[in-house]
């Protein structure tokens, strides 16, 4: 693999089917992500994001990747992305921080809309978000997904 940091990771699919794209990459340091986009609606999909095995180092090279496989997604299919970020391991804050910066910096971020919102359920945080075109007509409906 290359060191150059500007670069993103080589992507490949593991999964493909009506309901279902699962893609990989693995960092620099070996740890494996797995991105899986399941279908929730005619123009939804939630967005999953794992990564194996343990911990993984912060790799800017990460968060490149994982936005480029979304903002391709939602450019080829014309829809909605919507993610939970959960309390496992009390990172959310974190993660969010990542999504965030990582939208900032995309070059094609006025493409797109970028909406989060904290809430709590039985006293844990959770950190919702969706992302969608720039534009879409839908763009209301959309961020009702991340309403509790």
């Amino acid at each position: 693999m290359s060191n150059d940091i500007s670069k993103e990771y080589h992507v490949f699919v593991t999964s493909d089917t009506d309901r279902q794209l699962e893609l990989q990459f693995k960092s620099d340091s070996g740890v494996e992500y797995i991105v899986t986009f399941t279908k929730d609606g005619e123009n939804t999909f939630m967005v999953f994001l794992e990564s194996r095995p343990g911990q993984p180092a912060f790799d800017s090279r990460v968060m490149k990747t994982v936005c480029s496989i979304l903002e391709k997604f939602i450019q080829e299919n014309n829809c909605a992305v919507y993610y939970v970020i959960e309390h496992r391991d009390m990172r959310q804050r974190q993660r969010s921080k990542a999504f965030k910066f990582s939208y900032e910096k995309s070059k094609n971020k006025d493409s797109f809309i970028h909406r989060e919102k904290t809430s709590f359920y039985n006293g844990i945080e959770y950190i919702l978000g969706v992302f969608y075109l720039a534009g879409d007509p839908n763009g209301n409906e959309f961020e009702g997904l991340i309403e509790i």
